[in-house]
């Protein structure tokens, strides 16, 4: 049975976490490190993942008006393909019934990781929402648990997350 604790700078496993933090997404797709620790309240949640006394996980979300983003979701390397990342999904559906996610857009059939990621998502309870946005000479899809998301309601949440940054986002329904 998995658990969770939050993760904070204080906490036993925080450095453990973060060398599969740092490993699970490439330097341009992932936040630094000590800023999501130094983010850490009760609208900005990292979570450190168990499998009893074994750290398995670590998530980010940030929580805004009643709908999770689950930012980042990062399971050991060693735990791959034992069904944690959709124990981890589950638990957290219990915790926000609303959770959206943003995939890379899928662009060509040579996709493989991207079709990969949407798969696992829509294997969870996740489904397409129809809202897409593009920033930073990316493209990205949003997926939700629950009531779909909204453009509008995406656009409310990325600016209370990123702030000014988010003003750069182009996002289409």
């Amino acid at each position: 049975m998995i658990r969770y604790e939050i993760l904070t700078k204080e906490h036993k496993d925080v450095e453990e976490a973060r060398e599969f933090y740092d490993y699970s997404f490439p330097d341009d797709e992932r936040m630094p490190y000590d800023r999501l620790l130094s983010m850490v309240d009760d609208n900005h949640v990292m979570y450190a993942w168990y499998d009893e006394d074994k750290l398995i996980g670590m998530t980010f979300t940030f929580v805004f008006d009643h709908l999770a983003y689950l930012s980042y979701i990062c399971i050991r390397k060693e735990e791959h393909s034992h069904g944690y990342g959709s124990m981890i999904l589950t638990a957290l559906e219990n915790v926000y019934p609303r959770i959206v996610v943003d995939i890379e857009k899928i662009k060509t059939e040579q996709d493989d990781e991207q079709k990969r990621r949407k798969q696992f998502y829509l294997r969870n309870q996740f489904h397409e929402t129809g809202v897409f946005y593009f920033i930073y000479n990316v493209d990205y899809e949003l997926l939700s648990t629950g009531e779909s998301v909204t453009g509008q309601e995406w656009n409310d949440l990325i600016h209370a997350f990123w702030g000014k940054f988010a003003d750069t986002a182009v996002i289409t329904e």
